[in-house]
């Protein structure tokens, strides 16, 4: 599977988890805007969201490239573009033992940097490491 249908299998998989836990979801027309969804929330209010997802590496980690763009200049993402990132990395896939993908969800402020380094819980390398981000996982009130 190429990286472009690996990121629709991802934007599905959102869509699917958003929609169960009562979320409305639409897609824009065509692939020209910065965002992948847009999200309406329990209260009303509507979101753009990328969605991001990756493969475990040699490290058992996945890194996250948090920028815009495939190619050329390479930005991180702005408010301007998206208010939300939800990143879903294939846990329940890469370790038998765990039952469900991780799922993300980080406002884009939080993410100026280039990319992210994501720690499957309990695993990798140094099972007690802890990725920056992991104060976001699960954590859909992001999207109140």
């Amino acid at each position: 599977m190429n990286n472009k249908a690996k990121g629709v299998v991802a934007e599905l998989a959102v869509a699917h988890e958003l929609a169960r836990r009562g979320f409305g979801v639409a897609w824009p027309v065509g692939d020209n805007e910065q965002y992948d969804l847009i999200v309406t929330s329990l209260s009303g209010k509507l979101y753009r969201v990328q969605v991001k997802s990756a493969k475990r590496n040699r490290q058992n980690s996945y890194r996250v490239g948090f920028v815009k763009g495939v190619g050329g200049t390479r930005e991180p993402y702005s408010t301007q573009d998206t208010e939300v990132l939800v990143v879903r990395l294939p846990y329940d896939e890469d370790y038998p033992d765990l039952s469900a993908p991780g799922y993300y969800v980080i406002p884009v402020s939080e993410t100026q940097i280039s990319k992210g380094v994501f720690y499957p819980p309990g695993k990798g390398r140094y099972p007690q490491w802890v990725c920056k981000y992991e104060e976001y996982r699960d954590n859909w009130g992001v999207l109140k």
